[in-house]
């Protein structure tokens, strides 16, 4: 698979556990497959729950894990290297990010449009987040480096990386069953 439709954008912590399922007035229910990653390594449960509604996902803000914490820094490292200023992170960018990497391990995509969230702007808007321009990055990799790597060597991806215009960023880099990392990148201007 060529590096660019691998790249995925934002970084959260290594394995999270994710309301995927909000509580609903729906009286029809279905079986999911979701990974509960509550205690370092992420397990595979099926579980019953009522039909999502995107409107009720939970967006909560979230403090920046280890290695989001590093993505972080590669990403600013990089735009200080070009002459621009660091992004802010932006913990509610990163609750929403981290929505969306858990969303996709959890259903078994990866794609900048959910079949369960909408697009980033849909996220954002479920999450009241107000921004005046708005983009998305996404990446599977093994590693925080190739993936890294990846974003850089794809020119959308990289303008989003050194973009003039945003200047917030939220990140999730959440780990699958498997050991690899879903990273997703949300950009905002206001």
């Amino acid at each position: 698979m060529k590096v660019r439709k691998k790249i995925l954008l934002a970084i959260v912590s290594a394995c999270l556990t994710v309301a995927a399922f909000p509580t609903t007035s729906f009286a029809v229910s279905y079986t999911a497959t979701r990974y509960d990653c509550s205690g370092g390594v992420c397990v595979k449960k099926t579980t019953t729950a009522p039909s999502p509604s995107s409107n009720g996902v939970n967006y909560t803000p979230v403090s920046a894990s280890a290695q989001e914490k590093a993505l972080l820094q590669m990403v600013n490292a990089e735009r200080t290297r070009y002459g621009l200023k660091p992004y802010t992170l932006n913990a509610s960018l990163s609750g929403v990010a981290r929505v969306k990497s858990t969303d996709m391990i959890n259903n078994r995509y990866f794609a900048h449009q959910s079949p369960r969230l909408g697009s980033v702007r849909d996220m954002l808007s479920a999450a009241k987040i107000s921004y005046r321009g708005a983009n998305e990055n996404i990446a599977r990799y093994g590693s925080l480096q190739k993936a890294f790597a990846g974003l850089m060597s794809s020119p959308g991806h990289r303008n989003n990386l050194l973009s003039k215009v945003y200047t917030q960023i939220g990140l999730a880099v959440v780990q699958d069953a498997s050991g690899v990392f879903y990273i997703t990148q949300i950009f905002i201007s206001n």
